[in-house]
């Protein structure tokens, strides 16, 4: 355990759970837009302009873009770029 904490500079595991959990999210690739990303924006811009209420976070959603570059395979060559 002392050299886990001296080679990583970490005081708890739960440091090391933490910075492993930013770690999958940087090298996730998938770059669909997110239902529930959405509906949390819309959400907190409401805050400041409540008519966005009015617009359903469904009807924004596309994801046909981010499904060409998934079959054109560059996120497939960035993933094994970024493993290396």
């Amino acid at each position: 355990m002392q050299l886990f904490r001296g080679s990583l500079r970490l005081s708890t595991i739960k440091e090391a759970e933490s910075g492993y959990e930013v770690l999958q999210w940087l090298y996730n690739v998938d770059i669909r837009p997110k239902l529930k990303g959405i509906q949390n924006m819309r959400r907190l811009l409401a805050v400041t302009n409540p008519h966005v209420l009015m617009i359903k976070a469904e009807d924004v959603v596309d994801d046909e873009p981010a499904r060409r570059v998934e079959r054109s395979g560059f996120l497939t060559e960035i993933a094994v770029q970024l493993r290396r």
